[in-house]
């Protein structure tokens, strides 16, 4: 549900969820790209310049994808601070970002809601990037199950 409580606090209110606009593009692209040659096992052992460069053309295609939906979580007076990101398809999550000091608060659930759904008629929920902080949900979310594929639109398989 997404109706607070009576006398309950949203901790993100100090955060608006938006597009993203121009100046965004560059951090999402060094922020991403990061994440994925930090975190992905398909970086393992591969070298770092060719690793970026592949990660910079599966970002492209994402990102050029009108399936593709970004949310910037940014601060509400100035939207030029960006507190967190979200990149996602309908049941598919590619990337979440939360800045570290305001991990826990809600901000995840506010940048891509469907995630943390926990109705079973919904459907499962792809991640295609296994970050620490995305083991410690999935812990909680049996609905959220980690597919690295997810990541390449030429790869369709249908699942069981």
């Amino acid at each position: 549900g997404g109706m607070m409580g009576e006398g309950e606090h949203d901790q993100t209110a100090f955060c608006i969820v938006r597009p993203p606009v121009e100046t965004d593009i560059p951090f999402i692209y060094k922020m991403w790209g990061e994440a994925l040659t930090r975190e992905s096992p398909l970086s393992k052992g591969v070298h770092r310049s060719m690793v970026r460069a592949y990660w910079v053309r599966v970002i492209d295609s994402l990102l050029n994808n009108d399936a593709t939906i970004i949310n910037i979580g940014c601060d509400y007076e100035d939207p030029n601070i960006i507190f967190g990101i979200a990149i996602y398809e309908p049941k598919t999550l590619h990337y979440m970002f939360v800045r570290q000091s305001l991990r826990g608060a809600g901000l995840a659930r506010k940048l891509a809601p469907f995630v943390f759904d926990k109705d079973p008629a919904q459907p499962r929920v792809t991640v295609t990037l296994n970050t620490f902080c995305m083991g410690q949900i999935m812990k909680t979310h049996p609905k959220i199950v980690y597919n690295p594929f997810g990541l390449f639109k030429e790869l369709k398989v249908s699942e069981s």
